[in-house]
């Protein structure tokens, strides 16, 4: 029976990757490099921001340097170099908490 759930796993030692071999792996650790990350590490491998090389370490990269290309997903080649600086982040209230 499908059930259509997505299983999130945070290992950052990537220790149960070999043991559950998953179809899909996203690496959202936003380090500006590529810390091991490897396209035959699942079916599909998504890597995000600068490190990673669509089509060579990884299948898909999504970029994630502020601006109009934010979130554009990348399937030959690397997103926009780290800029070094920040971007400003809007501090939104709580509601319900």
């Amino acid at each position: 029976m499908e059930t259509r759930k997505i299983a999130v796993i945070i290992d950052p030692e990537w220790k149960t990757l070999n043991r559950i071999k998953p179809d899909v792996v996203v690496d959202s650790i936003l380090a500006k490099q590529n810390l091991g990350t490897r396209k035959d590490d699942a079916r599909l491998v998504i890597g995000l921001g600068p490190g990673f090389v669509a089509g060579g370490d990884v299948h898909l990269v999504i970029e994630t340097n502020r601006g109009h290309h934010l979130g554009r997903l990348i399937s030959s080649g690397s997103a926009e170099p780290n800029t070094g600086s920040p971007g400003r982040s809007a501090v939104l209230p709580l509601r319900g908490c």
